[in-house]
């Protein structure tokens, strides 16, 4: 019997085993330590959008697996690998179009708008979804972890708010399309090493490789095809395995031809439909193409001074840009929620079925008075931290769509005043305002450190005023901007902000 085959990559096992190794140390650090959880988050998210410590963890564990996969050192033949290279991307693509199609398939099951971002509550579990950034696909995640694995995912979104929207057919084709394209991955990875392994571009072209498949296939749960990275990374892709894989020139022109019509597609597609979300967009985009460009001119072996100039820059301009949005990030929510507050600052609690009280703050941390009122600092739902000399009105209208119903516990005696304008027109649902005036404004004309927090917490206080006036299921679409009413069958946006 013949010996398995494998690299003569120079210490690529014992590289495997060290990658492993750190992720594992990282993975311990994320799940012990608070505070090492929010820095690691922050430099992990421009790589793979990670906008939770769950997100975080999931990379953790996918460096990992392609740690071991490395360690292993056993590189399918050609003909296998260009197998597993044409599984990883029919599985890619066809669980990134059935989130796409639950997502769309919610909407019209609900009378909403394609267009809309919704909210997706079951209980005081939600999950947001949106056309560019769909999570219909973390139903996925629901299939796959719900229930045996509830102790050890408290605080992380596995699309419970979503999933028993759906039917279970939707989360078992994506749970299928995701765990097929994860494995795919992995056994591919050596095979990428060795036919790299000529020349000195064996470590950038597995990491390219990498890049490319892990984001790809976590858009499967989060983000969807539409999001602002899928696009490029799929070109890029259709580029590379084509070129490691030796296949004949016709396959690399039709990988070619569908990668930049991939990205003509979704590019006209984000500019149409971006609206608030465009400059995160935009941003997070450039920051893809960064890391791309620079990986891509590592793995280059340039012949001849011009060329070698030419890699030289682009290397250095795309790590400069790298470099910057991770600093970016790292001055983000790191530094707002680690850094003392400045004096005035107060903390507006607001706890389940009771009044909510202020304190005063200035001078503490925010990770700390967060964790000390029971709040996730990354995604708190009860407080809400601004200058004492930002309280006002606050005003938000939204899309409601019913779909359980239970007790109607009388109107709730929280901060927020959820009243009725008028039925949707082409909906079942009803068009409401969600008032509060004793409570930090949450639309200011320049928004501070903490103003997507706040947000996010008067979504869930409004959330819990729905529950407590006899909501157990439903959704809720805020109307961003004037598209939004105009989508919904208005003529303009009712008493917005």
């Amino acid at each position: 019997m013949p010996a398995p085959r494998r690299s003569t990559w120079s210490g690529g096992r014992r590289a495997g085993l060290a990658i492993a190794a750190g992720a594992s140390l990282l993975l311990a650090l994320v799940v012990w330590h608070p505070a090492c959880a929010l820095v690691v988050k922050a430099l992990v998210d421009p790589v793979f959008h990670s906008t939770s410590i769950g997100a975080t963890v999931a990379c953790a564990a996918l460096m990992i697996l392609g740690g071991l996969s490395l360690a292993l050192d056993r590189p399918p033949a050609l003909r296998a690998s260009r197998g597993l290279a044409a599984g990883l991307l029919a599985a890619i693509v066809a669980g990134n179009a059935a989130n796409l199609a639950a997502h769309l398939a919610l909407l019209r099951q609900q009378g909403l708008p394609w267009s809309m971002a919704v909210y997706h509550w079951a209980g005081d579990t939600n999950t947001y979804s949106y056309l560019l950034h769909s999570h219909a696909g973390k139903a996925a995640l629901h299939t796959l972890l719900a229930g045996w694995a509830a102790p050890l995912l408290q605080g992380f979104d596995i699309g419970g708010g979503l999933a028993a929207q759906l039917p279970a057919a939707w989360g078992m084709v994506c749970a299928a399309a995701l765990v097929l394209a994860l494995l795919a991955w992995a056994a591919l990875l050596p095979a990428v090493v060795v036919a790299a392994q000529p020349t000195a571009s064996a470590w950038p072209a597995a990491l390219l490789f990498s890049f490319c498949a892990t984001n790809a296939l976590k858009s499967i749960a989060d983000g969807g095809p539409l999001t602002y990275r899928f696009a490029q990374v799929m070109a890029v892709l259709l580029w590379l395995l084509p070129a490691l894989l030796r296949l004949g020139p016709a396959w690399r022109r039709t990988a070619s031809a569908a990668g930049w019509s991939m990205l003509a597609g979704s590019a006209a597609l984000s500019w149409h439909l971006a609206g608030p979300q465009a400059g995160e967009a935009l941003g997070g985009a450039a920051t893809t193409l960064a890391i791309l460009l620079a990986l891509a001119a590592w793995s280059w072996q340039a012949n001849g001074l011009r060329r070698q100039r030419a890699r030289t820059v682009a290397l250095r301009v795309a790590c400069a840009g790298v470099l910057a949005s991770g600093a970016a990030s790292l001055l983000g929510s790191p530094a707002a929620l680690l850094l003392p507050l400045p004096a005035g600052m107060q903390a507006t609690h607001c706890p389940p079925a009771q009044p909510c009280r202020r304190l005063p703050v200035g001078g503490q941390r925010a990770f700390d008075v967060y964790r000390q009122l029971g709040d996730d600092p990354l995604k708190p739902r009860q407080t809400l931290l601004a200058d004492f000399r930002d309280d006002g009105e606050t005003q938000l209208v939204l899309a409601i769509q019913p779909l359980r119903t239970g007790t109607d516990h009388g109107v709730a005696t929280g901060p927020i005043q959820v009243k009725v304008l008028q039925a949707l027109p082409e909906a079942a649902g009803v068009l409401v305002a969600a008032r509060s005036s004793d409570m930090p404004r949450i639309f200011q004309a320049a928004p501070g450190p903490f103003s997507a927090a706040n947000y996010y917490v008067f979504l869930h206080l409004t959330a819990a005023t729905l529950r407590a006036q006899g909501l157990i299921d439903f959704t809720m679409a805020p109307l961003r901007h004037g598209q939004d009413a105009l989508a919904l069958g208005l003529g303009a946006r009712p008493d917005a902000p």
